[in-house]
């Protein structure tokens, strides 16, 4: 037996402008690296440098961190969280904790799975800004689940054949 052959991979960053029209044209155009963005919102999350920058930045600003940790607490205390989430509430009240936050609708064509690779995707961002930046970070995620605007979750868009979007529906 001769070596073994090695598959060659690419891999090919698509800007999101291209992927969905969903997306606003003020994030497209931050995530991008535009200027007059990055100017309102601070540097896209794609540069660490820029990130830690931005985080120290905020560490003088002022937020309502004991009432947001407050309500939290009540909140994951009366649904018995495990005590990891109630440390992380916790850990929301100190001036230099920052959070990933992310959120998710429950939609068919991925619902309840893709609601769990989300929010697991949060929890590895946090931790990756944690070990890279160099300082605590806690993920949130918020899933709206009591939506009643069943028209709106109904529908599922998907390339069809000839690559154009297609949008089905659940009825």
């Amino acid at each position: 037996a001769g070596p073994a052959i090695m598959p060659v991979m690419r891999v090919h960053a698509i800007p999101c402008a291209r992927i969905s029209r969903h997306y606003p044209p003020f994030f497209t155009a931050w995530l991008g690296g535009d200027a007059g963005a990055a100017g309102l919102a601070g540097a896209a999350p794609v540069d660490r440098d820029a990130v830690r920058a931005f985080a120290h930045e905020r560490l003088a600003g002022t937020f309502p961190r004991r009432a947001v940790a407050d309500a939290f607490g009540r909140e994951h205390r009366a649904l018995g969280s495990p005590a990891a989430v109630l440390r992380a509430i916790d850990a929301l009240r100190a001036n230099d904790t920052f959070c990933v936050i992310a959120g998710q609708q429950p939609v068919i064509g991925g619902g309840p799975l893709y609601v769990l690779y989300k929010a697991l995707a949060v929890v590895a961002l946090a931790r990756a800004v944690e070990a890279r930046a160099g300082f605590r970070c806690v993920p949130l995620f918020w899933n709206h689940s009591d939506d009643h605007d069943l028209a709106e979750v109904d529908t599922l868009g998907v390339a069809g054949p000839d690559g154009r979007v297609m949008t089905l529906t659940a009825g």
